[in-house]
């Protein structure tokens, strides 16, 4: 008698395993099968300007900012093509680390080289600068300025803050967050991340952790994802720079970007080194939706209920015009509510 109910014991506690187990599995789902197109955009560049931008953002009101570091020209465009300024800072700025706009269109610029954000007015003349603690990425919230340090040289025992509030006027009000785990393999620093703002939130992560923070500015209080996706690579170490070593870091899952999306989902952009695997991961609290992405796009904003990409071009067409395509996709409802 007791060998019979110990064995439906037994069994009950493996269907609960069962369950459980695959109430954890993420499937991974196709992006052809899982996006809608929802429109096409094409911009016209100038002749000169790179067609392959080093720095694209997608702004809140549905404007472009594009940088062309190696000629430091800085151009912001609508969804139609239409060019809303053009300008280079060659004279102020050494090198272009990151471009933000504040409600009013006053345009901020980190210069990597001499850690100062230069600030400019819609006609693209300097109004100020000033000298920032550290960072290699900048936002706005408020027309207050962000300050994003992602870089961590090895040598170096830094460890809190990385996040820096400044006034539109250049004064520090205050500072936040911690540096991530690991964000070094060996001496190969990972300055890989991104930082998003809404009206009262700001989203931050780091490229080497697979952890996304989200810190409230109305109680300082922190969100933090952390439900590992299910394909993410990382590596620890890298015993040389050998082929087999190079290789193992081209297959590590890198966390590149991460965006609000809709009310209270966050998604976020995760590549390969070698970009030949790339997936969108949504997540709600403790739900995560995976999505692969085809090779030849990568996402630069969200807005509202859409995600817009950039679609590479190999060539030029053949009217020889030097051009980007902006795709705005939604998800299908039955994946994302």
């Amino acid at each position: 008698m007791k060998s019979n109910v110990l064995v439906l014991l037994l069994r009950f506690l493996l269907v609960i395993l069962i369950i459980s187990c695959k109430s954890n599995t993420i499937i991974t789902h196709s992006f052809h099968n899982s996006f809608i197109e929802y429109k096409t955009y094409k911009i016209i560049l100038p002749e000169q300007f790179t067609s392959d931008p080093e720095i694209i953002h997608l702004l809140k009101d549905n404007t472009l900012i594009l940088v062309d570091e190696n000629n430091k020209r800085i151009l912001r465009y609508r969804l139609d093509g239409t060019t809303i300024s053009d300008f280079n800072a060659s004279k102020n700025i050494k090198r272009i680390e990151d471009v933000a706009l504040d409600t009013s269109g006053i345009m901020y610029i980190l210069d990597g080289l001499t850690n100062m954000v230069f600030k400019f007015s819609k006609n693209g003349n300097e109004i100020l600068r000033f000298p920032v603690i550290d960072g290699q990425m900048l936002c706005t919230i408020k027309n207050q300025i962000l300050v994003y340090k992602t870089f961590f040289n090895p040598n170096n025992n830094w460890s809190r803050p990385v996040i820096f509030m400044y006034s539109g006027q250049g004064k520090l009000l205050d500072s936040l967050g911690e540096k991530p785990p690991q964000p070094t393999v060996g001496l190969l620093p990972i300055a890989t991340g991104s930082i998003r703002s809404n009206d009262s939130e700001i989203l931050f992560s780091h490229g080497s952790d697979y952890t996304v923070k989200k810190y409230k500015l109305y109680d300082k209080s922190t969100d933090i994802y952390m439900k590992k996706p299910s394909f993410y690579k990382s590596l620890t170490k890298m015993n040389g720079l050998n082929n087999s070593e190079i290789k193992k870091w081209y297959r590590t899952t890198l966390l590149l970007d991460s965006y609000f999306y809709k009310k209270d989902w966050i998604v976020s952009y995760y590549s390969r080194v070698d970009r030949e695997k790339s997936w969108l991961c949504f997540q709600k609290s403790n739900k995560i939706i995976e999505f692969s992405l085809p090779n030849n796009i990568f996402p630069i904003g969200t807005n509202k209920n859409n995600l817009f990409f950039v679609e590479e071009q190999n060539v030029k067409n053949n009217k020889n015009e030097n051009y980007i395509i902006i795709k705005d996709y939604k998800v299908k409802k039955e994946y994302i509510q």
